[in-house]
């Protein structure tokens, strides 16, 4: 399917649809008022929250394998003692 995007409205069929995704022949099927800027935002900002997320579990994850790490080195140690 293929969608119209319409910077400004001086293409619009309709006023009221503004800044919003359109079918081929100016069928409307968003019927929010964000603009499509707005949209845009909210999802970068999801996408960032997420990354934020990410990395906080990857950080999280690389300080437990450092820390198996240093246990499996200390156990390691002690049996080549023994």
């Amino acid at each position: 399917m293929h969608y119209i995007v319409y910077a400004d409205d001086s293409n619009q069929p309709y006023p009221e649809t503004k800044g919003m995704l359109l079918y081929k022949g100016g069928v409307k099927i968003m019927g929010n008022k964000e603009t499509i800027g707005q949209r845009i935002d909210k999802v970068v900002s999801k996408v960032s929250e997420n990354v934020e997320k990410a990395k906080s579990k990857i950080a999280t994850a690389k300080e437990d394998a450092t820390d198996i790490a240093h246990d499996i080195s200390n156990s390691v140690k002690k049996a080549v003692k023994h």
